[in-house]
């Protein structure tokens, strides 16, 4: 909770010197998660592992409260940029890459630097499209729940009892705009006529995982008695 610039810098210096915990330490943070089918994901021992423009890029964000953070990291060019923000409305991930966008301007592929970092959106979707997709979700496989909420004429997603908001990219497909950590939102639509359709959903770059339209239940208050007590 308690950093400075100065000291981040010198954790991102132990990933290059090793100077605490050694070679097998540092080795070991950048491995992959692995899921039980055997599939690697992006996330590894509290770093995500990804590319800007071309380059491999080591990188976490953070929000908590009204702070935004992101260390963003280029280890072939031994280039980072840390990015501390006091205000829940900054997008440190952003802010990151554009500074990195000047600073590394020269060194970025030719092919890849001349293409748009990510396709451009309106940030706003069709107002009836807005109103189909809100609602609860809740996934058969692992029970975790979301929200898709609409804030003025935008679609958001209430997630950790935060709202991340999305833009669209295509008819089916929305992304948050701004979070901490990369949100993803597809539709897919129902097999027949009259089925609902349901979402795939991606977060930090993890295998996207499909949920379902559903309703809550109010619970009476008689019931809600049998939960009071320590």
């Amino acid at each position: 909770m308690w950093t400075r610039v100065e000291d981040l810098a010198l954790w991102d210096q132990n990933f290059y010197d090793h100077t605490v915990g050694g070679e097998a330490l540092a080795r070991d943070q950048l491995l992959r998660g692995r899921l039980t089918n055997g599939d690697t994901i992006s996330y590894a021992s509290g770093l995500m592992l990804g590319e800007h423009r071309g380059l491999p890029t080591v990188s976490h964000g953070g929000a908590f409260m009204g702070y935004r953070t992101e260390l963003l990291r280029f280890p072939t060019q031994h280039f980072s940029v840390i990015c501390l923000c006091n205000l829940s409305t900054s997008n440190p991930s952003a802010r990151a890459e554009r500074v990195a966008d000047v600073l590394l301007s020269g060194v970025y592929p030719k092919t890849v630097a001349a293409a748009p970092v990510t396709p451009q959106a309106t940030g706003t979707v069709d107002v009836s499209v807005v109103r189909g997709l809100a609602g609860a979700y809740r996934s058969p496989e692992s029970g975790m729940v979301f929200d898709l909420v609409i804030k003025g004429q935008a679609l958001a997603i209430r997630l950790f009892g935060q709202d991340f908001a999305l833009r669209p990219l295509s008819a089916t497909e929305l992304r948050d705009s701004g979070g901490p950590v990369p949100i993803s939102v597809r539709v897919v639509p129902g097999a027949s006529a009259g089925k609902a359709a349901t979402l795939q959903l991606s977060i930090a770059g993890a295998p996207a995982e499909s949920y379902e339209r559903y309703e809550r239940r109010a619970i009476a208050s008689a019931r809600l008695a049998d939960y009071v007590g320590r």
